[in-house]
């Protein structure tokens, strides 16, 4: 069994072994957003013990894979949030920091650790960028489960947003920093849209999917001679 198939297996089982065993020692937590944070532990901690599992130091494979930190870092949640309200979600400056916060540190970083930081950094060493990209898009949003089919357009968006992260991961020396401030951005601007009626919100949700995925059509386009470039020198 290669690393890759171990890693996926293993951060499935965590993810929904923690979240099963939580719920099962305080029921109450099934009925909350807290259960997701406890799911979402998996991949970090997947791609922890594949690291120690390789007799490397967790400390420095993070430090190696922090990112380098860029001031235009600060666009990121400001365009995440300027398309949902473009898009018609209702916007509060104030909720929308909380939850960038929140959704960065708790949520978005421990998922990147995992997808972006080991996952689709192994497939770099193996595979062209864009079958990393899309591949780690698609075992990501697999990984939803449940989430897939009461949001259609999840699996689109964590495909295409893949795309793009891992440009921003690998390419431009974002690393899991940047990975994870773009993940939670876009997390906390599509949640703006809490407010609004289901109906609205998931046709919301779906339309930035749809943005998301011509974003990451044009990233193809403009950056198709490093997607394209064999293993030995996509890094």
């Amino acid at each position: 069994m290669s690393a890759i198939v171990r890693f996926v297996l293993l951060a499935f089982i965590l993810s929904y072994g923690l979240a099963f065993l939580a719920m099962a020692a305080h029921p109450p937590l099934g009925q909350t957003r807290w259960v997701n944070h406890i799911a979402v532990l998996g991949p970090a901690l997947a791609a922890f013990w594949m690291v120690y599992r390789e007799g490397v130091s967790i400390a420095s494979w993070l430090r190696e894979r922090a990112g380098h930190v860029r001031w235009w870092w600060l666009l990121v949640p400001l365009a995440a949030l300027g398309l949902a309200a473009l898009l018609g979600a209702p916007v509060d400056p104030v909720e929308f920091l909380i939850a960038l916060s929140i959704q960065t540190a708790f949520i978005a970083l421990p998922e990147e650790i995992g997808w972006r930081g080991w996952l689709a950094d192994r497939m770099l060493t193996r595979y062209r960028p864009i079958v990393a990209g899309l591949a780690t898009g698609l075992i990501w949003g697999i990984w939803h489960g449940p989430k897939v089919v009461m949001l259609p357009g999840l699996l689109l968006l964590a495909v295409a947003l893949s795309v793009i992260l891992v440009l921003a991961y690998a390419r431009h020396g974002g690393g899991i920093g940047l990975a994870a401030l773009a993940h939670g951005s876009i997390n906390a601007a599509i949640g703006q849209a809490a407010v609004m009626a289901p109906e609205a919100e998931r046709a919301l949700f779906d339309l930035y999917a749809l943005v998301i995925a011509g974003l990451a059509i044009l990233a193809l386009l403009w950056k198709r001679p490093w997607f394209v470039t064999r293993p030995a020198t996509a890094g």
